[in-house]
């Protein structure tokens, strides 16, 4: 199995020591893995320094932080698309764009709203071209894009999670309904309006949707549930799940489901909707993101990032210290939000 080199792992470490130097040498390596809990880097490389309001880049290849670029104050989301990072800051409602080819930012977009809560997730997502975020407290997402204004699209309850599927012209929004109850709503790119509605028993907090665009997963905290959503048919399948659910992703033939309160991901069978395994993280996992053949958890209370092989669920850890909030994952890179 491939296994996750470079990182601290939850499962021993079992080192065989041959004789001569050779043995010397790998002994002293493996204490440095252990120590730091990373690969060490080489004598050329230069320390990267994460702080509070700060995007970080994890290199997935090599687990090693790559860039640490300050964007806005306290932020909650993170999304990559378009050749760019998207970075949304909840304290003014700001996006900082990044451009990942320099790691420097290249842009701030002026507030369209509140932007999205920390709590719940994905609250950006890059579709269509553009940039959609989910502004809680105005009860409506905006379509953003540098250079142009804002269109502002009422959803009519409070979105924190928004996504959609990789060339789609459709985003799918997760929202609470002031009066109780939970929302998943369509928002046609086409019209930027909203094209269909599901209701479902409780507020949403995690969204994610499978890449043919077929599927979407919904969980809800307040009856520890899971929804198998069938877009063609609007047909909602609930599952109940033996956590309380945070946030969801899709990726490597399952299903992952943050629970913050167990301190766990919860790996789910994408066609029975059963749980296959529990798996422990760091403390307090919310944003979560499947990319680079990996799971990725930001912890917010300990902060680390988990990262999960889903061919074995074995854990690896990077220490990133302050307070991962959200995680966005590419093929190329990783971009995790350190909030204060």
């Amino acid at each position: 199995r491939p296994g996750l080199p470079g990182l601290t792992r939850r499962s021993s470490l079992v080192l065989t020591i041959t004789a001569g130097v050779l043995s010397a040498v790998l002994l002293v390596v493996a204490v440095l893995l252990v120590r730091d809990g990373r690969a060490p880097a080489g004598p050329a490389a230069t320390a990267v320094v994460a702080a509070a309001n700060h995007a970080v880049r994890i290199d997935p290849a090599t687990y090693q932080e790559v860039a640490a670029v300050a964007v806005g104050t306290n932020p909650a989301a993170v999304a990559a698309g378009g050749g760019s990072v998207w970075v949304a800051n909840r304290q003014d409602g700001t996006v900082t764009v990044v451009n990942p080819a320099t790691n420097q930012v290249q842009d701030t977009l002026p507030a369209s709203g509140s932007g999205p809560v920390d709590q719940g997730g994905p609250g950006l997502a890059f579709a269509s071209g553009t940039l959609w975020v989910a502004n809680t407290t105005q009860r409506q997402v905006a379509r953003v894009e540098p250079g142009g204004d804002p269109a502002d699209i009422p959803v009519e309850a409070s979105p924190n999670a928004v996504a959609a599927a990789p060339d789609a012209d459709s985003v799918w929004v997760a929202a609470g309904i002031e009066s109780g109850g939970g929302l998943l709503a369509r928002i046609d790119a086409g019209s930027n309006q909203v094209a269909q509605r599901i209701k479902v028993r409780h507020a949403p907090t995690g969204l994610a949707i499978t890449p043919d665009g077929r599927t979407v997963w919904l969980a809800t905290p307040d009856d520890r549930a899971i929804y198998r959503i069938d877009i063609r048919t609007s047909n909602a399948r609930r599952a109940e799940l033996p956590l309380v659910p945070d946030q969801v992703a899709f990726g490597g033939g399952a299903v992952w489901v943050t629970s913050s309160e167990s301190d766990a991901v919860l790996r789910i069978n994408p066609t029975t909707s059963t749980v296959q395994a529990t798996i422990r993280v760091g403390k307090g996992p919310g944003g979560i993101a499947f990319g680079a053949g990996r799971v990725w958890v930001a912890n917010r209370q300990d902060g680390t990032v988990s990262v999960i092989d889903p061919q074995s669920n074995e854990v690896g850890t990077l220490h990133l210290g302050f307070r991962p909030v959200a995680v966005a994952a590419e093929q190329g890179a990783v971009w995790v939000a350190l909030a204060s």
